[in-house]
């Protein structure tokens, strides 16, 4: 679309400094004002955007919450050409707060891969790698079942480290 892109990365935005967590979001926001249009992405948006009832503490994640609802009202009211796109593999433990018209309220369900894309994964997967015999691809979707391409990758390179160990392709 060429709109500027930004990923927050959850490990620089989060501080042991009481209040910088917060100051470093709200720069975030003011960063993707300043290069709009803009994309801002969120991963693992459930790490801030947890449901408020389930903390018990006095912890950083519900005033950041609190601080990111606050900031895409404000886009919304100004009608500014930023999207904040937030992806999740826990969508039940988000705050309500956060799925109400004009904030996060397109939901987009990606299911894991069926087993053919998943044979064609490990395909891709193990393309240009030392291989012993022929692999059986259609075998190792059938086994791998309601695995995500995140699985898949895991078991591909566990494999190969494993190999690499017994020094055997």
């Amino acid at each position: 679309m060429g709109w500027t892109t930004i990923i927050m990365n959850l490990g620089e935005l989060l501080s042991k400094y009481y209040g910088e967590s917060e100051n470093r979001l709200t720069e975030l926001f003011k960063a993707a004002r300043n290069y709009a249009p803009s994309v801002i992405i969120i991963d693992e948006f459930d790490a801030i955007g947890k449901a408020r009832t389930r903390y018990v503490s006095d912890d950083v994640t519900p005033r950041l919450l609190n601080i990111l609802l606050s900031e895409m009202d404000g886009i919304t009211k100004s009608n500014e050409n930023i999207l904040v796109i937030g992806t999740t593999n826990q969508p039940d433990l988000l705050d309500p707060a956060l799925l109400r018209p004009g904030r996060f309220d397109k939901v987009i369900y990606v299911p894991p891969p069926n087993e053919e894309t998943r044979a064609r994964m490990f395909e891709a997967m193990l393309k240009g790698k030392p291989v012993q015999g022929p692999i059986d691809y259609a075998k190792l979707a059938k086994m791998t079942d309601r695995f995500t391409g995140a699985d898949i990758m895991n078991v591909v390179r566990t494999a190969v480290l494993e190999s690499l160990k017994d020094g055997k392709p």
